[in-house]
């Protein structure tokens, strides 16, 4: 009887075999159908269905054995396989014949890849087996609100049960586990793929642009913005991950294996272009004017901003203080000229307290009104203001504190200076505006009434600027930090039990010396080296006066456990 076994490479558990051993193993089986020589495959197990174990096969059931592919030596695997089948008929066929043929030659025919008397084309170069679909499979990593797990195993199931080959790719590019480096390599292999299987919003985006289909799942129960884009998109496969059934994915993947999905897949990204383009022309067309426009008031955040500023008795200043509000970014609705800070005047829904002796900066109106739209819920929003001394030097603030706790944060960030703050007006009046009793400090005072109540958010942007020259409110640096000390001391029974708020407390103290004395420090020091020995003079008289509530900070400090600094 004739009966043939087809070992290989494939035979071996550790044989490393390769896609191409296994084409030409199919291809030497279809040779041996046309043969009309029965035959049995010797496959290790994983390597396909329906083979058999060679070294449990009964050597006489076989005339002959033939051995496909793959580079061939005197091994201990290739010399073991031929020594068990020693009683057939040995043919070799596409085999790279390593030793000299006249060294070593162990077939009765071989048909060889190469060897040192020929060569010839691969025989995988004839195999007519059909290609599977090329599905890219793009996964969003695990986010709050979203059901990633489900996703992904949803769509490992859906490729495990399905004639595919999987090709996994990754969007992310500051970290990628598939060796992607740029933009452009990640679009390309989206692009060549007959179907992409994403739980991403731009893994479908770009899919579909390029006129390939996808299967959306979007991770988050209910669906949201991968739900949303496909809506916009009218592409139809696209689902949320609680509607992500077996059978629904299956569908859907035939969908975008159909000529049909493709059809609509390219048809989807030349609609999209389309609109996109339409976002261009408005894009454009918004920058080519001046500045862009002010933004709608809509139900959250009005724009509405009233500039109160207390007149000190000097034109010029005051004159400048008004210029730098007319030149904001985004238009103050009033700019009103009070001699105190109140803003019973003032009928903007939002409110900026300033001195004649200070500035804002171009932005400083827009940085305060991003700071509600992207935090809607807080009451004020604070940046930080520098100061100019009268020989140009400039004192940088402190960057802002990042805390968790608002209340913390605006108490670490004190003094808060007036012109860097905005307040949302009815969080203003429900505070009871400023007090009396804490004037020369009345915003660090305010600030800190509504913290303890509503939330605050800080901007670590410069935002303002204090210009300190002789006769400014900054030189007050006795009284400043007495109304510092006596706000901070009114805040002790909200902070005494938070070892946090202690830690803030403690830092605000340090602040407030800092902040007083400094303006008072550098105008001495413009003072003596312009020759200006009457102004040097009196701020040393002002420094005396500094003393007392320097003493009294140390003590208040002392309470927090802390050893004070000067």
């Amino acid at each position: 009887m004739l009966r043939a076994l087809v070992g290989g490479c494939f035979s071996f558990a550790n044989g490393h075999a390769t896609a191409g051993d296994l084409l030409a193993c199919e291809l030497v089986c279809d040779w041996l159908r046309e043969a009309g020589m029965d035959f049995d495959v010797a496959r290790a197990p994983g390597l396909g269905d329906g083979g058999l174990d060679w070294a449990a096969a009964d050597p006489a059931a076989y005339s002959h054995v033939v051995y496909v592919c793959g580079p061939f030596e005197r091994g201990e695997l290739e010399t073991g396989f031929l020594l068990r089948f020693a009683g057939s008929r040995l043919v070799g066929i596409d085999l790279s014949m390593l030793a000299p043929l006249a060294d070593w030659n162990p077939f009765d025919l071989l048909i060889e890849r190469d060897s040192d008397r020929t060569a010839n084309p691969d025989i995988t170069f004839a195999s007519t087996r059909p290609r599977v679909p090329v599905v890219g499979v793009c996964l969003v990593e695990d986010y709050p609100g979203a059901a990633v797990g489900e996703a992904n195993a949803a769509i490992g199931r859906l490729m495990a049960a399905s004639a595919v080959a999987r090709i996994d790719i990754d969007t992310r590019l500051d970290e990628n586990r598939t060796g992607l480096r740029t933009a452009a390599e990640v679009e390309s292999v989206l692009a060549r793929m007959d179907a992409v299987v994403t739980t991403r919003l731009h893994g479908m985006a770009l899919s579909l642009k390029n006129g390939v289909p996808v299967v959306a799942i979007d991770p988050q129960p209910g669906g949201a913005k991968v739900q949303r884009q496909a809506q916009v998109l009218d592409w139809p496969a696209a689902l949320p991950v609680d509607a992500a059934t077996d059978a629904a994915l299956r569908a859907a993947l035939d969908y975008c294996l159909s000529e049909g999905g493709r059809e609509r897949a390219s048809e989807c990204g030349r609609r999209a272009a389309r609109r996109v383009d339409e976002l261009r022309t408005s894009f454009v067309a918004a920058f080519r004017g001046s500045s862009l426009p002010d933004r709608a008031p809509d139900a959250r955040t009005a724009t509405e901003v009233s500039v109160v500023i207390r007149d000190l008795g000097n034109e010029s200043w005051l004159a400048d203080a008004i210029r730098s509000v007319e030149a904001q970014s985004h238009r103050a609705t009033e700019i009103v000229i009070v001699p105190g800070a109140s803003a019973a005047a003032a009928r903007g829904e939002f409110l900026v307290f300033m001195d004649a002796d200070e500035r804002l900066l171009p932005h400083a109106l827009q940085t305060g009104l991003n700071g509600f739209r992207l935090f809607p819920d807080i009451a004020l929003a604070y940046g930080r203001c520098r100061q100019l001394s009268a020989d140009g030097r400039i004192r940088d603030p402190q960057p802002r504190s990042a805390r968790a706790d608002p209340y913390v944060a605006a108490l670490a960030d004190s003094p808060l200076d007036g012109p860097a703050i905005l307040y949302r007006r009815s969080a203003f009046e429900s505070a009871g505006g400023f007090t009396a009793v804490t004037d020369a400090s009345g915003h660090q005072d305010l600030c800190l009434r509504i913290a303890a109540v509503q939330p605050v958010r800080g901007m670590d942007v410069l935002v303002a600027e204090r210009l300190v020259r002789d006769g400014s409110p900054s030189l007050r640096a006795g009284p400043t930090l007495a109304a510092s000390v006596r706000t901070l001391a009114a805040q002790w029974p909200l902070v005494r039990n938070a070892p946090d708020r202690v830690r803030a407390f403690a830092e605000a103290i340090r602040r407030a010396r800092i902040a007083a004395r400094s303006p008072l420090i550098g105008h001495l020091r413009a003072s003596l080296s312009s020759g200006r020995l009457w102004e040097a003079a009196r701020s040393l008289g002002r420094l005396l006066g500094y003393l007392p509530p320097w003493l009294r900070s140390f003590a208040l400090q002392l309470r927090t456990g802390t050893r004070p600094d000067p």
